[in-house]
């Protein structure tokens, strides 16, 4: 399933016929949508044979051949490849555009499986719908999880006779089914590394499969139980859609019912895998039926003294809470969140950094969202958070603080008043770039939802030098940010206007943003225009006796104009 899709900003249907070589089919789209950020960059490799017997299959019933309006470009000609691509910000921030609420088309699935039976070509669709390739994995967590090391030697076994013995799906569906525990457990095994393999053998086996792994569930036996999880796991982590269709058949509640107390600690960890792919991806996320159904599951793992499942569920809380406002209210009437803030002093990195990034979604949605987490006492961390040694941590937590400062001017005074506003700007001057350009913002907000006085501390913290310093950098986006907030500084500085000046001038910026009116970006080079026009063209500036340097004995200069910013008072 692509994951690039353009949804429609409505219910209704609509209709829209592709032609890509010698493949031709309608797609509908039944969403509703309030954005269009979508991100990935895939491709996919076919056949002449699977193409052929694709859109023979997808004629053959209206019901299937009206599925997705898709946004594609075609970086080379069919089959070959297909390659789409769509762009959103790595992180969302506080005045971003609201996400989409989507609703999937269960009747489509119906129609699909029907087709399915009825084709020749089922094996074909079942490749261009259920396999997905490969997205780039999480940095933290894999999609998918190989066989553990205990059982290495079974599933060697199970593999070579799987090759050498040519055993067939009616085979394994029949030992499944079996009274003999052993044999259960093998067909159970021979299923999963069917859906290993990257042959088209693997074409069939999801549709034909997963009623199995289903059934399974409800085996009295722990280890078949297990293997069926495992399995299920994978498959709902090849995408969205093979996600989706695994929650229509019914996988939640039976998944559920193992987090209890007498499931091993292996078992357990699988399901919270399991339960991570069920709420990752966000084009489209979960159904909110579905969401409603694992928090409650969540909000009992996240006192789970195991890292392995503690780390999982933070990352589940994450991904929810990088799914829209409507989400996130949900996971804060879970009652979680006093639990999540304390897990960002926790000792283990792997879990602080789920917990920041699951409390900085969090931080995305409203000023009432917002407030939540503050409540929480959670800018009592941050002190530890902005000087840890990995400098991701570092990036993540003034992340997290410029959303902090685009909410209300309450808000921006917590952050003062935890004393985090010096440990800003020693990042914004001596971090790396990425968190120089999240500090970058964290000042530009201040200055936009900040009061006179709270942009006046800012000023005294010595704050224009190191922000000055990014006009030089190449990233349009972060010269752009610094403008806005210079120009955010000038306005609230009033009378108070050509002591700023004087200190942009000192420290080089005047000479950057003079350089700036040649800047190939339209906006750039307004802004700049704006603020030499404004502040420092004519004599606004009257000479200060203090600029004038001195000459000492040996008939050289003595001038330190940072010596001179530190002393500077301002009446804003």
């Amino acid at each position: 399933m692509p994951s690039g899709i353009e949804l429609s900003k409505n219910n209704k249907s609509q209709h829209q016929t592709s032609s890509l070589g010698n493949l031709t089919f309608q797609r509908l789209t039944r969403f509703s949508c309030r954005d269009l950020t979508l991100c990935r960059s895939n491709s996919w490799h076919t056949s002449d044979k699977v193409l052929e017997g694709l859109n023979t299959s997808l004629c053959d019933n209206t019901a299937v051949s009206r599925r997705f309006e898709t946004r594609r470009q075609i970086a080379q000609s069919w089959p070959p490849r297909l390659g789409f691509q769509t762009l959103r910000p790595l992180h969302s921030r506080k005045l971003k555009v609201c996400k989409r609420d989507i609703v999937f088309d269960a009747e489509f699935m119906n129609a699909l499986m029907n087709t399915f039976i009825s084709s020749p070509h089922c094996f074909s669709v079942l490749f261009y719908f259920f396999s997905s390739c490969q997205n780039k994995r999480d940095e933290h967590l894999l999609k998918k999880r190989n066989v553990p090391q205990e059982e290495s030697l079974e599933d060697s076994d199970v593999d070579s006779d799987f090759k050498g013995q040519n055993v067939t799906l009616d085979a394994i569906l029949q030992n499944a089914t079996s009274d003999n525990a052993v044999i259960q457990l093998s067909a159970v095994q021979a299923a999963r590394k069917l859906l290993s393999i990257r042959s088209r053998n693997r074409l069939c086996v999801h549709g034909v499969v997963l009623p199995l792994f289903l059934r399974l569930l409800h085996s009295p036996h722990q280890n078949v139980c297990e293997q069926a999880v495992w399995a299920l796991g994978n498959i709902i982590g090849d995408g969205p859609m093979c996600r989706d269709y695994v929650i229509s058949l019914g996988v939640v509640k039976p998944l559920l019912s193992f987090i209890n107390p007498s499931i091993p600690i292996t078992f357990l960890r699988n399901v919270t895998w399991v339960i991570v792919n069920l709420c990752r991806n966000k084009d489209p996320p979960p159904p909110m039926e579905t969401v409603q159904e694992i928090l409650p599951a969540l909000s009992v793992l996240i006192y789970h003294n195991d890292i392995n499942i503690l780390v999982d569920t933070v990352w589940a809380l994450s991904y929810l809470t990088d799914g829209g406002n409507e989400q996130i209210q949900m996971v804060i009437d879970s009652g979680v969140v006093p639990f999540l803030v304390p897990l960002l002093s926790h000792q283990e990195v792997k879990v602080q950094t789920a917990a920041l990034r699951a409390v900085g979604n969090i931080v995305t949605g409203t000023d009432e969202q917002t407030q939540v987490v503050l409540n929480c006492d959670v800018l009592y961390h941050f002190s530890n958070l902005l000087t840890h040694p990995k400098e991701k941590i570092n990036k993540e937590a003034v992340w997290f603080l410029s959303n902090i400062t685009a909410g209300n001017q309450q808000q921006v005074q917590a952050v003062i008043d935890a004393g985090l506003i010096p440990m800003i700007i020693q990042q914004l001057a001596k971090g790396d770039f990425g968190t120089q350009k999240e500090a970058a913002w964290a000042i530009s907000n201040l200055t936009i939802s900040g009061r006179k006085d709270q942009v006046k501390f800012l000023v005294e913290q010595n704050v224009i030098l190191p922000f000055c310093s990014l006009l030089s950098v190449k990233d349009s986006q972060v010269v752009q940010v610094v403008l806005d907030g210079l120009k955010n500084i000038f306005i609230m500085a009033g009378d108070e206007a050509s002591t700023i000046a004087e200190i942009i001038e000192e420290c080089g910026g005047l000479e950057k943003i003079e350089n700036l009116q040649q800047h190939e970006n339209e906006d750039i080079y307004k802004l700049a225009f704006e603020i030499i026009d404004q502040y420092f063209s004519g004599d606004d500036i009257d000479e200060d006796p203090s600029l004038i340097p001195d000459t000492t004995q040996g008939g050289t200069f003595n001038f330190d104009p940072a010596s001179n910013m530190q002393t500077k008072e301002f009446n804003f």
